[in-house]
């Protein structure tokens, strides 16, 4: 194509059309020009599609992960206000004076000490956030968000390590000491089949020995201390946990929207 360009510019030179020689070359100049012009329009389409392309894959995985984390926080928000339900009514409860208070003061303790905390599935927004990608999201009310929700955990993280610093040091060492932990777990089915297996009664003599250690710990002040602390901590808790549910549901809608678009 080079040489068949090269040969009519030699060949008005050769018939002395000067002027024409110099359009010709212009003209030349300006189909190089638009060439190099398409090919970086082309070249700037590719990427953009590629871009686009990975972002459209980092928004699905990004939902994937949200979508994760709301029936966990739904879950844990739920759990942290039986919590403090169940904390309330246990510092209200008279000592047990027979199996079946005995059963239902045991089973308000298991509700209320058995340890739950919500862990984020952060895998998408830390590859993020860590490779230099954010940029791929175009929609800044997504980026908002996100970042917004990662901040959030972090203070999550300090409240529930907060919440398990007092279970340390309130709650569990006096259950420990003053109580027989899981009294109606039948732990013989425990080891055979690893099925936890919840009775409803004891052995009548046992009764008697847990009565009075339900008694030394209900009027525990460090116990009721403890009790104390895990409702009012309980309640913040999920105070924090609603204002990351609503902004989870919100960005989840958000990408909904984006990736319609798409």
């Amino acid at each position: 194509m080079i040489k068949f360009f090269r040969k009519i510019r030699q060949g008005l030179l050769r018939e002395g059309k000067t002027a024409q020689y110099a359009k010709y070359a212009l003209g030349e100049i300006v189909l190089v020009v638009v060439g190099i012009l398409i090919a970086l329009n082309i070249n700037n389409w590719n990427e953009a599609t590629h871009d686009r392309n990975r972002e459209i894959k980092y928004l699905n995985s990004l939902r994937a992960d949200l979508t994760h984390d709301l029936i966990n926080l739904e879950r844990i928000s739920n759990t942290a206000h039986r919590k403090t339900v169940f904390a309330v009514k246990i510092m209200a409860l008279e000592p047990p004076k027979n199996q079946r208070e005995l059963f239902i003061l045991d089973s308000m303790l298991l509700r209320v000490s058995v340890w739950n905390t919500f862990k984020q599935r952060a895998s998408t927004i830390d590859e993020l956030t860590s490779s230099g990608n954010l940029s791929l999201i175009k929609n800044d009310s997504i980026k908002s968000l996100m970042l917004s929700i990662k901040q959030r955990n972090v203070f999550l993280k300090t409240i529930d390590n907060h919440i398990r610093e007092e279970f340390d040091k309130f709650i569990y060492p006096t259950v420990a000491e003053d109580y027989e932990e899981f009294a109606f777990f039948n732990m013989q089915k425990l080891a055979e089949n690893d099925t936890i297996v919840w009775e409803k009664s004891i052995e009548e003599q046992r009764v008697p020995v847990l009565l009075k250690k339900a008694e030394t710990l209900l009027k525990n002040e460090v116990f009721q201390n403890g009790l104390r602390l895990a409702a009012v901590n309980f309640k913040g808790a999920r105070i924090n946990y609603e204002p990351m549910i609503t902004e989870t549901k919100k960005l989840i809608s958000l990408i909904d929207e984006e990736l319609k678009e798409k």
